[in-house]
């Protein structure tokens, strides 16, 4: 999409005013309508007419060598991976090759972002030094009517809201050691011999039977979310449609993650700026402050949603 110089006056002006006014009547601090569906480990956003689906899996690692001499890339604490997809349903102006800079730029922001919020967790150590959890991340952009970065965001977030750790447990292997030559003694010396072994620490695990698929993720809630910043000079405006993003150009996207003690006082996880112009240092620091604040309702307005749908379903199923 793309707008007339005269129209980019207009969609500028009309922000700056006094007071500030926008094509839909939407405050310039005000998201669209987020609609979520949640399912197994998927999650699918609608806001606005942005379209992202994301999904989310498990899948075992090796640490350390392994029998084949390969050195495997798991690690204690557990490791992400993650793509974010560009589809062609969603930009059908860009080439393929357009397609692919755009998937792996998106995809070398959001990958380190998850990594620092997701792990080391404990949870996702199976057996220490030998097996951990790889937590592949995939999200698709299916339409893009403008701030696809909160919308793939949010996806995410409500894909590994429902993720479940399978419960393991560690398998020890005993060694029985080994006798040669002739011994003479008593039926009970012998008897400790021939069960006498070296426990050793696990080498493998299984998974438990259990009722259910596992254990949510340990603090969930405070999975990371992400807001940005449509910037005019020092103002900003949320949730920019298509036609204001072609407008303004000028982006500054703050992930955060906020803890139950803690609401405000958030944890950065990275920013992101892009656009035209140059962004004054004076600014940064009003405008991380005023981001920090807005993710901190956002989350908030997630967790609550997310709960509130969990209740309803639980309620469902005893019925």
């Amino acid at each position: 999409m793309s707008i007339s110089k005269a129209e980019e006056s207009f969609l500028r002006t009309s922000i700056l005013s006094t007071p500030p006014s926008r094509a839909d009547g939407r405050l310039l601090n005000e998201f669209r309508m987020i609609a979520v569906n949640r399912e197994a480990v998927f999650g699918r956003v609608n806001l606005g007419g942005t379209d992202v689906i994301a999904a989310v899996k498990l899948e075992v690692e090796n640490i350390g060598p392994t029998g084949d001499g390969a050195e495997g890339e798991g690690r204690d604490g557990g490791r992400v991976a993650c793509a974010i997809i560009c589809a062609q349903s969603a930009y059908p102006h860009k080439s393929p090759q357009a397609l692919d800079e755009a998937s792996a730029d998106l995809t070398a922001l959001f990958t380190p972002i998850l990594a620092s919020s997701l792990t080391p967790s404990s949870q996702l150590t199976i057996v220490p030094h030998k097996r951990s959890w790889l937590l592949g991340i995939e999200a698709i952009i299916l339409a893009d009517d403008g701030n696809a970065i909160d919308a793939v965001m949010v996806a995410i977030r409500a894909a590994l809201w429902d993720l479940r750790i399978p419960r393991t447990k560690g398998v020890q292997y005993v060694s029985r050691p080994t006798y040669s030559g002739t011994y003479t003694a008593s039926a009970d010396a012998i008897k400790g011999i021939l069960t006498e072994g070296k426990r050793v620490d696990p080498a493998d695990f299984e998974l438990e039977d259990s009722y259910d698929e596992g254990n949510p993720l340990e603090r969930r809630d405070e999975l990371p979310v992400c807001v940005t910043l449509n910037l005019i000079g020092s103002t900003y405006f949320l949730d920019a449609s298509a036609r204001e993003a072609d407008g303004v150009q000028d982006r500054l996207s703050l992930f955060y993650s906020f803890s139950k003690s803690a609401s405000l006082n958030g944890v950065s996880h990275g920013m992101h700026y892009s656009g035209p112009s140059e962004l004054k240092f004076g600014d940064v620091g009003p405008l991380i402050q005023s981001g920090e604040k807005h993710a901190s309702e956002l989350s908030a307005a997630l967790n609550s949603m997310f709960r509130a749908e969990d209740v309803k379903n639980a309620a469902a199923l005893r019925r």
